[in-house]
Order: C-alpha cells, then sequence, then structure tokens
C-alpha cells in the first residue's frame, strides 16, 4: 500500500514499480487505509507523508500492531524521508519494522527509481495540458489497478471518464452514444480484445472518425504495426509513460 496526501502523484509511484505482479493499492487517510489493510494483509506500506487525515501517526501505527499481533505476520514500512523520534521509537515493535533509507526502499521493493525527490516532489501544472480540461474520454481496460492509475491521472484535469471492461463493452457504449474526444483502448482483454474492437470502430459508419490510442502490455516487436493497421491513430505501452500519453493525446485532440 501506498498512503501520500496528493493523488496526482500516484501515477508517478505505480510506475516506479518493475515488478508489475505487486497487489498495489493507493490511500491518503489513515482511517481508510487501516480499513483496507484489514481486508488485505498487506505486507509493505510505503508512507510518503506523515501528516495524514483520519487520524495521527502514532494512532495509526498503534492500531497497525495491534493488527499485525493477532495475525501474526509481520508488516514492513517504508518511509523515504526524513524520520521522527516517533519513527525510532517504534521501529523497535515486534511485527512492525520501519525503513526509512531510500536506497532499502529500491532494493528490497524492486523499483526504479526513488519515491522523493528534490527536484520531483509534485507534479507542475503545464500549459501545454490545457486540452485535457472536460476532455471526453473512453477508457476500455480490464486491470482495475491500471483504471485506479489513469482516473487519478485525469482527475485534476475534470476530464469525464467513462470505463468498459472489454472491446464489446466499449462497442456497446458507443453504440448509445458517440460523444467522445478520444478513446484510450487496452489490446489483451477477455470477451473482446482490442485489436477486434478497434477494427469494429473503424467499420461503423458513425464510430469511424473516433479518436484511438491502443495500449499495449509490453513493446513487443510488431505491436506498433498491429495497432496501426487495426486502426489504431497511436499506440504507448504499459507502464504508461504520462507525458508521452499527454502528447500522443495533444497531438490528435489539437489538430
Amino acid at each position: 500500500m501506498i498512503l501520500g496526501k496528493d493523488s496526482k502523484l500516484f501515477p508517478q509511484y505505480y510506475q516506479a514499480f518493475q515488478n508489475q505482479f505487486f497487489n498495489i493499492r493507493f490511500g491518503s487517510d489513515y482511517k481508510m487505509a487501516l480499513d483496507i489493510i484489514k481486508d488485505n494483509n498487506f505486507g509493505a506500506i510505503v508512507i510518503i507523508d506523515d501528516d495524514l487525515n483520519g487520524m495521527s501517526f502514532d494512532r495509526f501505527l498503534i492500531a497497525l500492531e495491534n493488527f499485525y499481533n493477532q495475525s501474526s505476520t509481520f508488516l514492513k514500512i517504508y518511509k523515504p524521508h526524513k524520520h521522527s523520534e516517533t519513527i525510532l521509537n517504534v521501529k523497535k515493535r515486534k511485527h512492525i519494522d520501519i525503513i526509512w533509507d531510500d536506497h532499502i526502499l529500491k532494493k528490497e521493493l524492486g523499483i526504479t527509481h526513488t519515491f522523493i525527490s528534490e527536484n520531483n516532489s509534485e507534479i507542475k501544472e503545464n500549459n501545454s495540458n490545457h486540452f485535457l480540461h472536460q476532455l471526453k474520454i473512453l477508457l476500455v481496460e480490464d486491470e482495475m489497478r491500471n483504471i485506479f492509475v489513469l482516473d487519478s491521472v485525469f482527475e485534476p484535469y475534470n476530464c469525464i471518464l467513462t470505463i468498459a471492461n472489454n472491446g464489446q463493452e466499449a462497442l456497446d457504449i458507443l453504440n448509445n452514444n458517440a460523444d467522445f474526444d478520444i478513446i484510450l483502448m487496452d489490446i489483451m482483454m477477455p470477451i473482446m480484445n482490442g485489436f477486434e474492437a478497434i477494427e469494429l470502430i473503424r467499420n461503423t459508419t458513425k464510430l469511424k472518425e473516433l479518436n484511438i490510442i491502443a495500449v499495449t502490455a509490453k513493446a513487443m516487436s510488431g505491436d506498433a504495426e498491429k495497432c496501426l493497421e487495426a486502426g489504431a491513430n497511436a499506440y504507448v505501452s504499459k507502464p504508461i509513460d504520462i507525458d508521452l500519453l499527454f502528447s500522443t493525446m495533444r497531438s490528435l485532440i489539437i489538430k
């Protein structure tokens, strides 16, 4: 679990993980985090900020200790920033180990870069991203964590995001309402994959002019050609580079 005050930063934290088999959840409230932890029994928590809502950090740690004592499991808390006296005291608890060394965080969790950077501590508002405001987006994706990340990315721009979990759902939505500025189409999905959905969209008169960006799981050889042959305007690969995604969207929206 990753805890921080600014949901706009969650996509950066998500992309930092090389190992896509992690079950990653995000939260900005200690009380809400406790409820999620009790249902999922996480093995690690990365805390970006101390002063979160819901309760004090001390109470949060006490509640965590009580829970992990009962479950007889072990929890590591990573705090990749300056530690407080409270953290030093809690470090000796039986079922909780707190680690504040960013290098250990990178090594143990296998992430690609540090979570906290003096030069990259927040997402800066970019004038070139004004086109995103209230953009109508159809996101076709079956992985909930990817949906959450992209929802967090678009939320600050008040985008109108509609979700479809496979190609067939996307077509059903489009047949009822084709008023979308852009479609982000995952390729590997159950029931109907992205290739099939894109081809059917391009073969439907009222839908064929829609902007489509294909989202591939990996930058495999030939993926770009397959996406473009199916009818996509462009493609990006996972894990998604947000700047590249915005740039690609901008090129299609601003003509």
